[in-house]
């Protein structure tokens, strides 16, 4: 509140401190404390920094945290506002785009996730090459939805590759080559 009153409702360092706060609150568990703060957050930097990669990370931040709270509705708007500035700001084919449509998703139907996927592993395997973890994520994720949707040849060829590159890049007792064999 000091902060506000010296430098004004809508400074950004306010924002910053508020974005700042909503992540004490959430080791704290006070996930709606946290979430309040982000949108607080977000409605400065909309307004000082429109289009911005500040706003995309507060829109990604209130998604994981709707996400976390059972609120899927407003992850997916938030992911989805993420995506639209991270492509004005940064193009189509970067990786924090990819991050995005990774966590859409993570979030979406059948089809749509496996379109969001699709097109965060093109992304991915071109600009971080095809033996990156973030390859490796995005292959177990594909995995994962096409074996809950019945898929079970496609889903065993992305887990396969998934786990490849998990035990190129992290070695065979790595927790994550686990997670993949358990799939």
């Amino acid at each position: 509140h000091a902060r506000r009153k010296m430098l004004g409702f809508v400074h950004i360092d306010v924002a910053s401190t508020l974005f700042n706060i909503a992540f004490r609150n959430q080791p704290r568990n006070r996930l709606d404390k946290a979430l309040k703060c982000l949108e607080e957050a977000l409605k400065i930097r909309q307004l000082r920094l429109p289009d911005s990669e500040k706003v995309a990370v507060t829109h990604e931040k209130i998604g994981n945290l709707a996400r976390g709270l059972g609120k899927t509705k407003k992850a997916e708007n938030a992911f989805t506002q993420a995506l639209h500035i991270r492509r004005i700001v940064h193009g189509h084919s970067h990786e924090a785009v990819a991050t995005v449509l990774q966590e859409l998703g993570d979030l979406g139907e059948y089809e749509e996730a496996m379109r969001h996927y699709v097109e965060a592993l093109e992304i991915r395997e071109t600009r971080l090459g095809p033996d990156d973890l973030a390859v490796a994520e995005t292959y177990y994720s594909m995995g994962f939805t096409l074996q809950n949707n019945g898929a079970l040849d496609r889903a065993l060829q992305c887990l396969e590759e998934s786990l490849s590159i998990r035990k190129f890049q992290l070695g065979d007792d790595a927790k994550e080559v686990g997670d993949t064999l358990n799939m």
